[in-house]
């Protein structure tokens, strides 16, 4: 029993720590060269298997390197939810969407900042 939850992240100019990969080997899928993108192999708990995973990030990236200000991740929960994880230098921000509307597709083509904290 519990709450389920995958993740993805954003593409970016990062490569992923020995340290780091070691750790997560079994829940997170890595590209064969060890950048960029990561994302959950499995559903998981956020609060057991990727409960430190959002500061693991923050400690694995080179800030003084990192081009961005801020590296995001997007959890999907097993109800539908979304939980939008905004990793900076010196924070981690957490947002979710208010409201659901309907729509006929998927109406958001673009983002340019929508959902920054």
């Amino acid at each position: 029993m519990g709450f389920y939850s995958t993740f993805t992240t954003e593409d970016c100019r990062i490569t992923w720590p020995q340290w780091f990969r070691e750790k997560y080997s079994k829940s997170i899928w890595f590209k064969d060269d060890h950048t960029g993108t990561i994302a959950s192999k499995r559903e998981g708990k956020t609060y057991a298997v990727f409960s430190d995973l959002p500061a693991d990030i923050q400690r694995a990236i080179d800030w003084n390197d990192f081009q961005l200000k801020k590296f995001v991740m997007v959890y999907l929960h097993e109800c539908g939810g979304i939980t939008r994880c905004q990793i900076e230098k010196d924070a981690i921000k957490w947002s979710e969407p208010e409201s659901w509307q309907q729509t006929n597709d998927v109406e958001h083509d673009y983002c340019y900042g929508c959902s920054d904290i």
